[in-house]
């Protein structure tokens, strides 16, 4: 009998153990995958040599786990919808609604560690130069975005001041011709009114 409770203890005890072994090893196999989906790109980080220059594009990677780790970064164009109220001439409030498809910015500044060190005024320099490029670029991009936003504001209100001139008149002759349907009315039931007949 004690010999079939030990067999029974170490049949338990190994499938345990290979229950375990198992868990770990599938374990270990998904945190050594990861997937980049389209319109992603990922970068890779290893803890001994730093970020990795190379960017890793759409499918299924495997990375060491523990040593290197994958950050991964969205650059499909995104929607951006901006809606404002605008008054016209008139002072009609009309809502502008306005959608731009962008992308994510581009690399302002690439410097390597070592050249930190080494060039540190030269490289703060470089890195001041980019920034007030940067800050031209986005300056331009405002006024550009600006100036379209006028002039979509513009066209939309003389749009607006066409389909009102435009309605407004047959509103006056609408309600000319209701005018005098109520003054003939007014008129035919009034007994003091004499209709007479031309030849």
């Amino acid at each position: 009998m004690c010999s079939r409770q030990w067999s029974f203890l170490t049949k338990m005890a190994a499938s345990f153990c290979l229950g375990a072994t198992s868990n770990i090893a599938t374990t270990m196999a998904n945190n050594s995958m990861y997937t980049v989906d389209g319109g992603q790109y990922a970068v890779i980080f290893d803890s001994s040599r730093g970020v990795i220059n190379e960017t890793v594009g759409e499918r299924t990677h495997f990375l060491i786990p523990g040593l290197q780790r994958a950050f991964i970064f969205n650059i499909r164009t995104r929607p951006h919808t901006s809606v404002t109220v605008s008054c016209t001439k008139d002072l009609q409030m009309v809502g502008l609604t306005l959608h731009v498809l962008y992308s994510p910015e581009v690399v302002v500044a690439q410097v390597q560690a070592d050249e930190l060190l080494i060039h540190s005024t030269r490289v703060s320099a470089l890195q001041e130069v980019l920034r007030s490029k940067f800050m031209v670029a986005k300056a331009k991009q405002e006024l550009r975005a600006t100036i379209i936003k006028a002039e979509g504001e513009s066209k939309l209100a003389k749009l607006i001041r066409d389909v009102t001139s435009a309605v407004e008149m047959d509103w006056i002759e609408f309600k000319r011709i209701e005018a005098s349907k109520q003054i003939a009315a007014t008129l035919v039931k009034n007994p003091n009114v004499v209709w007479k007949k031309y030849p």
